[in-house]
């Protein structure tokens, strides 16, 4: 364990604590998107999800994030796939307009698409 600097985050035992929370924050993601309650915008566990990719996206934008225990591409496209394919069939009896649902499903795919190229980022193949 060192100290290899003056700032916050200079020190093994905060890299230690990054990587802790790094892991729970996107295991948290992959749980919450597999959950059935997950894709219903009335429920807790849709805004916790959302709430949770931004914290990520936040994160890895000042470089924070320790993004090694991520899924896959590959397991990261399929936890889209499989979340829109529920989302869908959830948004379809609920109500909402054509325009709102079809404006709702390109956020939520572009945050799933931000996930899966952090994902690539971190599975890519070292030059």
């Amino acid at each position: 364990m060192g100290c290899w600097g003056p700032n916050n985050l200079d020190d093994d035992t905060a890299w230690d604590i990054r990587d802790e929370e790094s892991f729970e924050l996107l295991k948290r993601i992959v749980t919450l998107a597999e959950s059935e309650s997950g894709t219903q915008f009335a429920e807790y566990d849709h805004h916790h999800l959302f709430y949770s990719f931004e914290v990520l996206f936040a994160l890895d934008a000042h470089r924070i994030l320790n993004w090694k225990r991520c899924p896959t591409p590959e397991a990261a496209l399929a936890l889209k796939t499989s979340y829109l394919e529920r989302w869908s069939e959830y948004y379809a009896g609920a109500g909402a307009t054509p325009e709102f649902a079809a404006e709702r499903r390109q956020v939520i795919e572009n945050t799933f698409d931000r996930f899966i190229a952090g994902c690539a980022k971190r599975h890519a193949p070292e030059a």
